[in-house]
């Protein structure tokens, strides 16, 4: 008996998912599990993803859903701060659905998010950067920010990418 991990990846377009055992979760799997592999990774806040940040094989995307993870992990910490995170990130995935509901190609999608998702982003880093100081960095909410700003870059890559979901909620 031993402990493995699955690693997932998934291609939209194709719709297709890759499940591939690895014996743990080093860098060195990660390297395994995406050989030959050159484009757009989304990813969550596992730190051997980091050091794809610049290489120019990758493009990589974070995941709003884990970000919000952390704002709905603070609400009994600091209600009214992760509320009012949580409340643009909802309208960030309304926007999102508008854009299934519309049957929006990828290049109207763009569009559509760079329209719409863009001014709801600039809100939410607005009130981050002002807040962030007066909030301590490990609790909840402190946590919750420092996520979000150290993936800021990453987390609102989806909008100039139409094929890019803004989660990978399709491989949880």
């Amino acid at each position: 008996c031993h402990l493995g991990y699955m690693w997932v990846c998934r291609d939209p377009k194709k719709n297709l998912v890759l499940f591939s055992y690895q014996k743990g979760r080093s860098g060195e799997c990660f390297k395994n599990h995406i050989q030959g592999f050159k484009g757009k990774l989304q990813v969550d806040g596992y730190i051997v993803y980091e050091s794809y940040e610049n290489d120019p094989d990758f493009i990589l995307f974070s995941c709003w859903a884990h970000a919000r993870r952390y704002f709905e992990q603070a609400l009994d910490n600091d209600k009214q701060r992760a509320d009012y995170v949580l409340r643009q990130i909802q309208i960030l995935y309304k926007i999102e659905e508008s854009t299934k509901e519309q049957k929006l190609s990828n290049e109207e999608r763009q569009k559509w998010r760079q329209e719409k998702a863009t001014p709801v982003l600039n809100t939410i880093k607005e009130f981050l950067d002002k807040n962030v100081e007066s909030i301590l960095p490990a609790s909840a909410i402190g946590k919750a920010f420092g996520y979000t700003i150290k993936r800021w870059d990453k987390l609102i890559a989806y909008t100039f990418h139409g094929e890019v979901e803004i989660d990978n909620n399709l491989i949880e």
